[in-house]
């Protein structure tokens, strides 16, 4: 079995989201069957968070996701993504709420 690992440690915006979906586009034509992707990430843009999580969802290759530091925010999201996942005692989970903020005083 041919397999590769990746380690994201960035933040989740318009960039590190498109690096790693061209590295997955590359790992795809080369027959990868599995990818360990080890990510220590203080979160970021939720849009390119869950465009990341869909991706992997929907990749053919089989892909375990690894905390080897600190997993924030969005990065949770696609964390989530694995379908074995993993993190090593001293990770770290950080886990929020999200909130839109309407004209006016309107808070959602």
């Amino acid at each position: 079995m041919k397999e590769v690992y990746i380690r994201f440690m960035a933040p989740v915006i318009p960039q590190t989201a498109d690096q790693l979906f061209r590295v997955f586009d590359q790992i795809v034509q080369q027959k990868v069957e599995r990818v360990h992707l080890l990510i220590s990430s203080p979160g970021g843009q939720v849009f390119h968070g869950l465009s990341i999580y869909n991706f992997l969802k929907g990749s053919p290759i089989e892909i375990y996701t690894y905390n080897f530091g600190s997993v924030d925010s969005i990065a949770g999201v696609i964390f989530c993504a694995g379908k074995q996942r993993y993190s090593v005692p001293h990770a770290r989970f950080l886990i929020h709420s999200v909130s839109m903020n309407f004209q006016g005083a309107a808070r959602f």
